[in-house]
């Protein structure tokens, strides 16, 4: 049987809370994040991929509500986990690195954004392409 900690539950949650998110709940889909977020800490651990992705959109959720702040905390965290797992040149690390710039953007450092994009494309023309249709 799944327990509240098993990562497949957890997803599920962060499923929902999506799903809820598009219906306009925006409030109800960070509330399912933030419990996916605490089962899978603890049962995977702060420092794991699955983690990396429960935080990446909780911070999703954060930044529909215009939690900036905790939004770009959340993206740091999840960076961090994708780094060290899949390395700097991941496309992970490029989709948590747009977010973070996205959100550095919206709390008014303009420059912060510019940088952050900026490593983004150098990562995603890397791994991807420039011809890639997602990288311009």
């Amino acid at each position: 049987l799944l327990g509240p900690g098993d990562p497949r539950v957890a997803r599920t949650l962060v499923s929902l809370g999506f799903a809820h998110g598009l219906l306009g709940d925006a409030a109800l889909q960070l509330r399912l994040c933030d419990r996916a977020l605490a089962w899978v800490e603890s049962w995977c651990g702060a420092g794991s991929l699955e983690t990396a992705d429960v935080l990446a959109m909780t911070a999703k959720a954060c930044a529909r509500l215009g939690d900036h702040a905790r939004s770009c905390e959340l993206n740091s965290r999840a960076l961090a986990v994708f780094e060290a797992h899949l390395g700097a040149n991941s496309p992970e690390a490029a989709a948590a690195l747009m977010d973070l710039g996205n959100d550095y953007g919206r709390l008014g450092d303009a420059a912060r954004k510019r940088a952050l994009l900026e490593r983004a494309l150098a990562v995603l023309l890397r791994v991807q392409g420039p011809g890639k249709p997602d990288v311009g």
